[in-house]
């Protein structure tokens, strides 16, 4: 197996030895020939292309709009949604039945779904 193979391996220093290895290669045959090799306006294009490459397939991954929205989605939601439930049991504690029906939303019965799913 060569570096990056997505699996854990602790602190195996024959697994670091791998890995390094693997590292030092890619290094030496690819990336700094790529980087070093430049056409007759001295672009390296073979690296500009590993980048633009690079780019396409980690920017999705990597954007702000997708962090903004996993956020939204997996946190906040969540959080207000329980925050509502709450309000809306102490509300019934206290007898404060109008306000409970306001709180106890539909809103608040996806919180309820969410914890117990």
């Amino acid at each position: 197996m060569g570096a990056g193979d997505g699996q854990e391996h602790g602190d195996d220093p024959a697994w670091d030895a791998v890995e390094a290895g693997a590292l030092y290669d890619l290094l030496e045959r690819e990336v700094i020939p790529e980087f070093y090799t430049r056409d007759e306006s001295g672009i390296p294009t073979a690296w500009v292309k590993r980048m633009r490459e690079s780019m396409t397939r980690l920017t999705p991954r990597y954007s702000a709009t997708r962090t903004v929205r996993e956020y939204t989605e997996q946190h906040y939601l969540r959080a207000a949604s329980a925050y509502h439930l709450r309000i809306a049991i102490k509300a019934c504690s206290a007898g404060y039945w109008s306000m409970a029906a306001q709180f106890g939303t539909e809103m608040g019965h996806d919180a309820l779904r969410r914890s117990e799913g």
